[in-house]
């Protein structure tokens, strides 16, 4: 599991992303992303699914190319079980490299501190 921050990464679900200091990394190819909103919608990119149908779509992603990576965007209001149920679904599809999307903090005048 690794963390990439959000500026890789947009999509048309709306999530607000909890924030860590973390540095972006660049993007290769078309991204698989699996956005969980406030209200604990499931979407592969843009397509509203239930857990066992993002399981069934990954499955037939994994099996074309096993060494796909899938990125998770949660809202930071979304229960901790849920993303993680949400990454066992992923997992059960055989999709081994997952990546958890996060947003920069914005600078709070505390220049200087780290």
């Amino acid at each position: 599991i690794f963390m990439v921050t959000a500026p890789i990464i947009q999509q048309g679900v709306e999530v607000t992303l909890p924030s860590v200091k973390a540095e972006a990394l660049p993007g290769k190819e078309e991204q698989f992303v699996v956005s969980i909103t406030k209200d604990s919608q499931i979407y592969l990119n843009d397509a509203k699914l239930s857990a066992d149908d993002l399981t069934d779509k990954l499955k037939a992603i994994a099996n074309e190319r096993p060494d796909r990576q899938v990125f998770i965007r949660a809202d930071d209001q979304v229960p901790y079980g849920q993303v993680i149920r949400t990454m066992a679904a992923i997992k059960a599809a055989g999709i081994e490299n997952v990546g958890m999307v996060t947003e920069m903090p914005t600078d709070t005048g505390n220049k200087g501190a780290k």
